[in-house]
């Protein structure tokens, strides 16, 4: 039989594998034979990402970090709650499918009836909101640790204002110190025989311990939720946020009580902050037994003049405040002939900032008496075209903007209008 070597040399060359290559131990090795290129094969890595990386070191324990629900529980399953959530997404879906809604909301006629609305949300979704909302604003963690609370009511707090209108709490709205000079009005749905406790600390402001509190207001033994008819133990207290820390987490929390109870170990001795210093961990560990939290409201407070005023007058005693301490700024040794430079401007960067702050008293001097109250603002300051009887048109572009400054109160010219403010580096 004859043999076809032209057909044996094709089937050996279309069969032909090149060698296994093994992973290289380095990188960058250069052209081998058969036209291949090798630059360092080895095997894809996925790196971690980010918020892998800080997880793996600060990796917690689940079951010893795992939230325990200290509050009365929902009395629904999980499968009536799945249910509820169902039934909801379905009426969604027929709605949404309705023609003559969609043409009503297109052409802005469609009706919503918005107290049906609202009484539907505070049943269904108005305590799930507020507990998400602590947990979010982190005051569980801050109040009891690993545990939490769902509220079995809605807690509603309002601050009494001098005009007509009140100044409501909700979840995590900012309310000014000046807004809540007196004690709140408090409501919530209560039987006559039963007992409540009312809570109201700040999260933020201890000025020794970063672990406690102040208590502001501290209510208990309530009847049937007349918050008038308890006992006080705490005076109210206004919000005290100290200048230069921020906002402050000031929370409400209502407890029940299975029985009348004496917290007469929690009343001051004095009027200092130091006896208002109050700890929520060894309250509630000490009366767990009695105590079951079932509501809260908490807001966020900046500091405001009404602080200090409470510092000197309430609490005797002076302010803490706390600023940063920024670095002087450098400037580059002053040249006789500055390029591209604005020569006001660069010449007032050399000077003595005491012979800046002297000019700047002598021009409030002008516009000011000893026996009158300092004359208000102009509220619209850059219609007065005019400055010192002359055009400001006819002035050049450098002194337009010094007045400007001048008559809004910027930059240095703020010494003009207070006297107290900080100087601009």
């Amino acid at each position: 039989m004859a043999v076809n070597f032209r057909s044996l040399l094709l089937k050996s060359r279309l069969s032909w594998q090149p060698p296994v290559i093994h992973r290289a131990k380095h990188v960058g090795l250069g052209r081998i034979r058969y036209g291949w290129d090798l630059i360092g094969w080895r095997e894809p890595e996925i790196l971690p990402s980010f918020e892998q990386r800080v997880g793996e070191q600060t990796h917690q324990d689940p079951e010893v970090n795992r939230f325990i629900n200290i509050g009365f529980s929902s009395g629904k399953s999980r499968r009536e709650l799945r249910q509820a959530e169902k039934e909801q997404a379905a009426i969604l879906k027929d709605v949404r499918k309705d023609p003559a809604l969609e043409k009503a909301a297109r052409h802005h006629k469609l009706n919503i009836p918005l107290n049906d609305v609202r009484k539907q949300w505070e049943s269904q979704g108005e305590l799930s909101q507020i507990s998400g909302a602590a947990m979010h604003y982190g005051i569980f963690r801050d109040l009891y640790g690993a545990a939490y609370f769902v509220p079995q009511f809605p807690l509603r707090v309002s601050f009494p204002s001098t005009a007509d209108y009140e100044t409501p709490v909700y979840r995590g709205n900012l309310i000014s110190p000046s807004d809540a000079l007196t004690a709140p009005t408090i409501t919530f749905p209560s039987a006559d025989d039963s007992l409540w406790t009312l809570l109201m600390t700040n999260l933020d402001g201890h000025l020794q311990d970063t672990d406690a509190e102040y208590v502001h207001w501290f209510i208990g033994n309530i009847p049937g939720g007349d918050v008038i008819k308890g006992e006080t133990i705490v005076d109210y207290l206004q919000p005290i946020p100290l200048r230069g820390t921020g906002f402050h987490r000031y929370c409400f929390v209502l407890y029940h009580q299975s029985k009348r109870m004496d917290f007469s170990d929690f009343k001051p001795n004095s009027k200092s902050l130091r006896s208002r210093t109050f700890r929520t961990p060894e309250f509630y560990r000490g009366f767990q037994d009695e105590l079951t939290p079932a509501s809260m409201a908490f807001f966020l407070a900046e500091w405001d003049d009404s602080v200090t005023k409470c510092f000197h007058k309430t609490l005797d005693q002076s302010e803490p405040a706390f600023s940063y301490e920024h670095k002087p700024i450098y400037h580059t040794p002053q040249r006789k002939y500055p390029q591209t430079q604005p020569f006001n401007l660069y010449l007032d960067r050399y000077r003595d900032k005491k012979d800046i702050a002297e000019e700047m008293m002598k021009k409030r001097f002008k516009t000011m008496s000893p026996f009158t109250a300092d004359p208000p603002r102009r509220k619209w300051p850059l219609l007065d075209r005019t400055y010192e009887g002359k055009d400001i048109k006819d002035m050049p572009s450098w002194k337009q903007i010094e007045i400007r400054k001048e008559q809004l109160g910027h930059s240095r010219y703020k010494l003009i209008y207070d006297p107290l403010a900080s100087w601009p580096n």
